[in-house]
């Protein structure tokens, strides 16, 4: 499948919208912009953005690396770098991030560097990723199945009730059409191929 930067964009814009959704509703945040949100999700959960965006353009069959620094989580396409902040791809890591070096990531590696017990995270990320019926990475599934471990029962039911709210929504900005016509495409070429 060619490697449309669009899809890239409106993944990362709906991840960068749920999450701002997701954590107002938990309580966590205030409603912010989407530039706002873009860089609040740069200081701290651009691993939990990184492996979410990526789970779904490997199911698009998308050539994409994870890559991190001590610092920071993106996703190198095509000699472009993307994060919330630059959705649509830079030529440069943006400066701020440090002139670290970025190296490639598996998802473990992720999970164990940005998110190693990340009860939030892996809830918003279950969420979302649920909006394009795309299971959470396996080494994730710990701290889905035994979230009192790392929260509260309150704060267990409000993930599960903020997922099902945000999951009922009928909004093109969580769901956009773009990657929903891929995913159709890719499901239908399986099919072919069986």
């Amino acid at each position: 499948m060619p490697q449309n930067k669009q899809i890239v964009a409106d993944l990362y814009r709906s991840f960068t919208t749920y999450w701002g959704m997701f954590n107002v509703k938990m309580n966590r945040a205030t409603p912010q912009t989407l530039p706002e949100a873009a860089y609040s999700i740069n200081q701290g959960d651009c691993g939990v953005a990184a492996i979410s965006v990526y789970s779904v353009l490997k199911r698009l069959r998308y050539d994409v690396t994870m890559i991190s620094s001590e610092r920071h989580a993106l996703l190198e396409i095509d000699n472009l770098f993307f994060d919330t902040e630059c959705p649509t791809g830079a030529d440069v890591v943006p400066a701020r991030h440090g002139p670290n070096p970025y190296l490639p990531q598996s998802i473990d590696d992720m999970i164990d560097g940005y998110m190693p017990c990340d009860s939030h995270g892996a809830h918003l990320m279950q969420g979302w990723l649920g909006l394009f019926d795309i299971p959470i990475p396996a080494k994730l599934q710990h701290a889905i199945d035994n979230a009192e471990q790392y929260e509260t029962v309150e704060v267990k039911a409000m993930f599960d009730e903020t997922i099902e709210k945000l999951a009922a929504m009928d909004s093109l900005f969580l769901k956009p059409t773009s990657v929903f016509h891929a995913l159709l495409r890719v499901d239908q070429e399986e099919t072919v191929a069986q």
